[in-house]
């Protein structure tokens, strides 16, 4: 994978400094396949009416936004005394935060984004049942998509829209004058 011009090199190993850069398109090549399985086999069950999944996908998206605001507040910038714990957070996040406008480095690695997403299935599956654990599942990912593009765009696109102005405001403020604020 080439990287660009505003990469800092994190690892010496090539192959290892390849897993940490993601292209824009990458996530939306892995999830939207896994998204798209889930909500195939929810529609083929006819379980769910219309009305059923607009509610899911509601609830499914709006724990996206609280599980990433959670996430982001409490791990992702927390500090710890084992160095091996410092280094892994520093991997998942602060390096995005050394390096904001490094555009491979904005969205989360499917090295680390491929079991998370595997934690939250086994999660969702245990306490929702199968039945109801795909479609929350798909949804989750389509907020976690929606969630990574947004991001991207806060970091690399001239915005145009009112809402999308005060994201990046804040988000810049996240990243450049309060880094303890901000987090959503």
């Amino acid at each position: 994978m080439k990287m660009n011009e505003k990469s800092v090199r994190i690892f010496q190993s090539d192959w290892m400094e390849s897993l940490t850069h993601v292209p824009v398109w990458l996530p939306a090549t892995i999830w939207i396949p896994v998204i798209a399985y889930f909500l195939y086999n929810t529609i083929m069950s006819g379980a769910f009416g219309v009305f059923q999944l607009v509610a899911i996908a509601f609830f499914a998206i709006s724990f996206w936004s609280f599980t990433e605001y959670m996430l982001h507040r409490f791990l992702f910038h927390a500090e710890f005394e084992n160095p091996k714990l410092q280094r892994m957070v520093f991997l998942l996040h602060g390096v995005h935060h050394d390096y904001p406008n490094d555009s491979e480095r904005l969205l989360m690695p499917p090295l680390a984004a491929i079991p998370i997403a595997a934690i939250f299935w086994v999660g969702f599956n245990a306490i929702l049942g199968a039945q109801f654990a795909q479609p929350f599942f798909a949804f989750f990912l389509v907020g976690y998509l929606i969630y990574d593009y947004i991001h991207y765009g806060t970091h690399h696109f001239r915005i145009k829209s009112s809402v999308m102005k005060e994201l990046k405001k804040n988000h810049m403020a996240h990243h450049f004058v309060a880094p303890d604020l901000y987090f959503g």
